[in-house]
């Protein structure tokens, strides 16, 4: 089950994992001395920025899984889209 919850959240978290790592490099290298930065001036906001970042960037490349017929629009509109199709309209 975990493995399958890691699997299928693999670019989120690769993302996390990633984004902190550039977060505490850019504290280090670059950072905020004086203090008055919020998030630069401090390792772990830094950190926790970073990683929330790449979270999200490759978390939107996540895909949303395959079309079943369940969630496919025929399934949903029923006869509706056959119905309004432009092919089947008869001229």
């Amino acid at each position: 089950m975990i493995a399958r919850l890691v699997r299928s959240n693999i670019l989120t978290i690769t993302g996390t994992a990633l984004g902190a790592t550039a977060g505490y490099l850019y504290y280090h290298y670059v950072g905020c001395l004086s203090g008055a930065c919020p998030i630069t001036s401090s390792p772990v906001m830094s950190t926790l920025w970073g990683a929330v970042m790449g979270a999200l960037l490759l978390g939107m490349f996540k895909r949303d899984g395959c079309r079943t017929a369940q969630n496919s629009p025929k399934s949903l509109f029923g006869d509706q889209i056959e119905r309004y199709n432009p092919k089947n309209i008869k001229r």
